[in-house]
């Protein structure tokens, strides 16, 4: 058993030896096309359109308020590493953390955790209920490491998960 806290939350790990449960989708012989979008997560070759929640984008208001308000508190302690335009000094080793930052930093924690486990369960329902019910899945070959070169649709996509889904898909 494997235990730790993240971002003020315990992470319990742990696992247990079980017999192959051999599974089986409820329609084996049936196939079903799946295309990632940004503004729908998921058209299915049925027709479906599964919604695109866009958690980071929920949260990005608050998470740049919070990162605002921690540079404000960091500049503030450490006068010393700034030049006057306001750049950090290079090769600066020693930087003064107060209780408060420390506060700032994980509130900044917590935002980002949450939109993270939003958004691995958002891919966990869809993949989950395609494995499911779906005997084979025909989802197109995407190049995501090469789609977030574009800084124009990095955070559309990276808010997406496409890298996520496609990763549970094939293990799933």
């Amino acid at each position: 058993t494997l235990y730790e806290q993240r971002s003020g939350r315990w992470v319990i790990s742990f696992s247990i030896e079980r017999s192959p449960k051999a599974r089986q989708a409820r329609r084996p012989r049936s196939v079903i096309g799946v295309d990632l979008g940004l503004r729908w997560l998921a058209t299915l070759s049925t027709g479906e359109q599964v919604a695109n929640p866009r958690p980071l984008q929920g949260a990005l208001r608050r998470l740049a308020r919070a990162q605002r308000q921690l540079d404000r508190q960091r500049r503030a302690n450490n006068p010393g590493n700034y030049l006057p335009d306001g750049r950090v000094l290079l090769g600066v080793k020693q930087w003064h953390v107060s209780a408060r930052m420390r506060r700032t930093q994980q509130r900044v924690a917590r935002l980002h955790t949450r939109v993270a486990n939003l958004r691995r369960s958002q891919a966990h329902l869809l993949t989950r209920r395609l494995t499911d019910e779906y005997g084979v899945i025909g989802i197109e070959s995407l190049n995501v490491a090469g789609m977030l070169q574009d800084r124009r649709l990095a955070r559309s996509i990276s808010d997406a998960g496409w890298g996520l889904i496609l990763s549970q898909l094939q293990y799933k």
